[in-house]
């Protein structure tokens, strides 16, 4: 009876352990690629385990004031599984949203039981996506705090930026590219020097600028 119950435990350690290394969240995309507030956005996500499972529950919650989308998977792995990889493809339709730079976190639980989620290992991915404000021109996509301007748009190499003479041109700034990725990030960036977007590949970006008066965002078209 001992030597049984030391192989049901050895066995259920051994697939805990390989469960957590093989835990996947892969890339999620958005689709319109480029959402404006006037579309029904859908979410796509890719996850799965190394181990034949069963998916017991699936939600996600918005906090639209801080623009933040969580979405939660959770999995269940019997004791004798087999190791055979399980993808699982979901499309999650969140609806309209107001105009900004949301992010998502997408989490994947393992359940040590098979009819609640009761997590022990988990796993997750997280990704950035504008939603722009069907404005004609380029002009931000939220509400701004920030007395800037950001100049010339479209932009070749070289961007300018025009300040009112009581803001500070110590910023933090990010920029987004229509995948919702971050392709380049300063911290302490000072707006009176000119920005170098010579290295970035044509197309549509979102321009994140931030510091004690506020926040805005550019959405930036470079040629």
């Amino acid at each position: 009876m001992n030597k049984l119950l030391v192989f049901v435990t050895f066995v259920s350690i051994f697939n805990a352990l390989s469960a957590q290394s093989y835990l996947y969240v892969g890339t999620s995309t958005v689709n319109p690629k480029v959402p404006s507030q006037k579309d029904s956005i859908k979410i796509y996500t890719y996850t799965g385990t190394s181990y034949l499972s069963n998916q017991l529950s699936r939600s996600f919650s918005i906090d639209t004031s801080q623009k933040i989308i969580d979405i939660e998977f959770c999995y269940y792995i019997a004791g004798f599984s087999f190791p055979m990889a399980s993808a699982y493809f979901d499309s999650l339709c969140i609806g309209k949203m107001n105009a900004g730079i949301y992010t998502v976190n997408v989490k994947s639980f393992l359940s040590s039981s098979f009819s609640t989620c009761v997590s022990y290992t988990t796993n997750s991915n997280s990704f950035t996506f504008p939603v722009s404000d069907n404005i004609t021109g380029y002009k931000s996509i939220e509400e701004i705090t920030i007395p800037i301007t950001a100049f010339p748009n479209p932009v070749k190499d070289k961007l300018e930026f025009k300040l009112e003479s009581n803001v500070s041109p110590k910023t933090n700034l990010k920029i987004i590219n229509a995948l919702g990725q971050i392709v380049y990030s300063k911290h302490n960036y000072d707006l009176k020097n000119e920005l170098d977007l010579s290295f970035l590949q044509i197309g549509i970006y979102y321009l994140n600028i931030g510091n004690t008066n506020g926040q805005k965002v550019f959405k930036i078209v470079k040629d």
